[in-house]
């Protein structure tokens, strides 16, 4: 899926798994799927002035044993119709940062 973005945190993976959906759900994106054994959410955001079709994102949790967790967020432009649209301008990365500020309010 392209580029991601890693970050690290001292908490066990099913809290920062439920941090990750409440911030997804918080921030009005699609959950399209969620796998909490594996530790998967799959999400789409809509239009924006960055993408015309939304970008279909990714949010892979490992669990790195001792009561830490690993968290990934990747993702890549929806292709809808014609696809006219070359670059994301960024809005990746722009995205997971809004995800991981957003569990920072359910990390405690």
């Amino acid at each position: 899926m392209g580029n991601s973005e890693t970050r690290n945190f001292a908490k066990p993976m099913e809290t920062v798994f439920t941090a990750a959906v409440k911030a997804v759900r918080d921030l009005g994106y699609k959950i399209d799927s969620l796998d909490k054994a594996n530790g998967l959410i799959n999400f789409k955001t809509g239009m924006s002035w960055k993408s015309w079709a939304g970008q279909e994102m990714s949010v892979l949790l490992l669990d790195e044993g001792g009561g830490t967790c690993s968290v990934d967020i990747a993702g890549k432009r929806s292709q809808t119709g014609v696809i006219l649209q070359v670059a994301d301008w960024g809005e990746k990365a722009s995205i997971a940062k809004k995800v991981f500020e957003a569990m920072g309010k359910y990390i405690t």
